[in-house]
């Protein structure tokens, strides 16, 4: 018992120290922040929202920011404000989506990889050889077109797509622990190989597959954007940065509000899970210790 206290000690003081060193950079916080901003305003939407995604108003096309409409409208009468709330909702469904799926599927292979070894390690990572050679980007179309538009149909696309590198970190890892004390006095006692991995490898992963979704976030984001770009993103009218963007420039020099609010935003967004990422690296970096 004193032991396991002792283990839980040790955790709540790395986590608080990790906390203390994130909390130090500036950036890094003013992006957690943001974050959690968009993050509430996305779950709220339907309620924040003055207007529908969807709702036109023919009446009152390409105007500018206004009182009605604090981010003006667009070619069919939509309010931009409410449409940019929507566009946002999607663009973090997706991306926390995608890093669920990529977490999943990465963490399973690459600590089986790492852990088992031998000819279940050569199969595995040739698999992972096989996905990082294939272009991601054309990977994403091809899915997206076989299988449908739809946002959940996007987030699995790209996050059967990207899940390599995450297989990666986590092998590398799984070979360093495997033969550390602590999991060789648990084969001793008789643990099975599941428990081990479970109980022993993936907690002391943690950190650095944190990081890894941090910055793999924006990834998703981006990746979302650019197939909205070439025609293969989330199905109008459904909102989303990329497709807000692409039919905002061909009226960009009379109309700049049409691109302005949703590039500013789609770029804060991944601004600040970037520097959230730089600062979970750093806070969670021996060499941060203070």
């Amino acid at each position: 018992m004193e032991m396991v206290l002792k283990q839980e000690h040790k955790k709540a003081s790395y986590w608080s120290s990790v906390w203390r060193r994130f909390k130090s950079n500036k950036m890094a916080l003013a992006g957690l922040i943001f974050i959690i901003i968009i993050t509430v305003a996305a779950i709220f939407t339907p309620w924040i929202a003055p207007y529908g995604y969807d709702e036109t108003n023919y009446a009152h096309t390409f105007e500018k920011p206004s009182r009605q409409f604090i981010w003006g409208t667009d070619d069919l009468g939509r309010d931009i404000f409410s449409r940019n709330l929507y566009a946002m909702r999607n663009a973090l469904l997706i991306g926390f989506g995608s890093q669920a799926v990529v977490v999943i599927v990465g963490v399973i292979i690459g600590a089986i990889a790492g852990f088992r070894g031998g000819t279940v390690d050569t199969i595995l990572m040739r698999i992972v050889d096989i996905m990082y050679a294939f272009p991601t980007f054309l990977f994403n179309v091809i899915l997206v077109t076989a299988l449908g538009r739809g946002i959940h149909i996007i987030l699995l696309a790209i996050g059967i797509t990207g899940w390599a590198g995450t297989a990666r970190l986590v092998r590398g890892m799984a070979m360093s622990l495997r033969n550390a004390d602590f999991v060789e006095a648990a084969r001793a006692l008789g643990a099975k190989e599941f428990y081990i991995i479970r109980k022993y490898i993936l907690p002391n992963m943690l950190g650095p597959i944190i990081v890894s979704i941090a910055f793999g976030i924006p990834n998703a984001i981006w990746m979302e954007a650019g197939l909205a770009l070439v025609g293969m993103g989330v199905r109008p009218p459904m909102p989303s940065w990329g497709n807000m963007i692409s039919a905002g420039t061909g009226y960009i020099m009379a109309f700049p509000h049409m691109v302005l609010f949703p590039a500013l935003l789609f770029a804060l967004t991944l601004l600040a899970f970037t520097y959230v990422g730089d600062g979970l690296r750093d806070a969670m970096s021996p060499r941060g210790e203070v």
